[in-house]
Formats: C-alpha cells, structure tokens, sequence
C-alpha cells in the first residue's frame, strides 16, 4: 500500500498538475519569506501571517518528499524480502 501510493504521489508530482502545485509552494515560500524580511517588527500580525505562509508552504512540500521517500523505502523492503525467497 504505501509503495504504490508513493509511486502515485511520484507520478502526481511529474505531472503538469503536481509541477505547478510545487511550484505555487515554493513561489508562495520565497514570497512570504522576501515579505518577512520587510516587514516592521509592530506589525506582528503581518509577519505571524506570513510565518503561516511560509510553514504551510514548506508542509506542501515536505507531505509530498515524504510519501515519495516511505513509498520508496517500502519498494526496498519488498524487493529484499522477495531476494530472501
């Protein structure tokens, strides 16, 4: 189960769909972080906000390399098992 969602998650990733949602994150990141910079220290709103920004962005990511790393580890798995046969 969790190598063929990782391969899944793989396939979703190359695909038009996934390249554009990774590159949305990493824009999204880059932005708030250039803004975080910027921003005046009284508006602790603003950079809370654009600290979200920047976690939820990285979690998009990070969800993603982590299904594709698990999915991976388990094809391993399943490949040393089965050369144990």
């Amino acid at each position: 189960k969790s190598a063929r969602f990782g391969i899944e998650v793989e396939q979703f990733m190359a695909s038009e769909v996934g390249r554009y949602l990774i590159a949305r994150a990493k824009d999204e990141e880059a932005q708030a972080l250039e803004a975080l910079a910027e921003a005046p220290a009284q508006e602790w709103k603003r950079i809370i906000e654009l600290q979200q920004t920047v976690k939820r962005a990285r979690s998009i990511q990070n969800w993603l390399a982590v299904a594709v790393q698990n999915g991976r580890a388990a094809i391993r798995d399943i490949e040393a098992r089965e050369s144990l046969d």
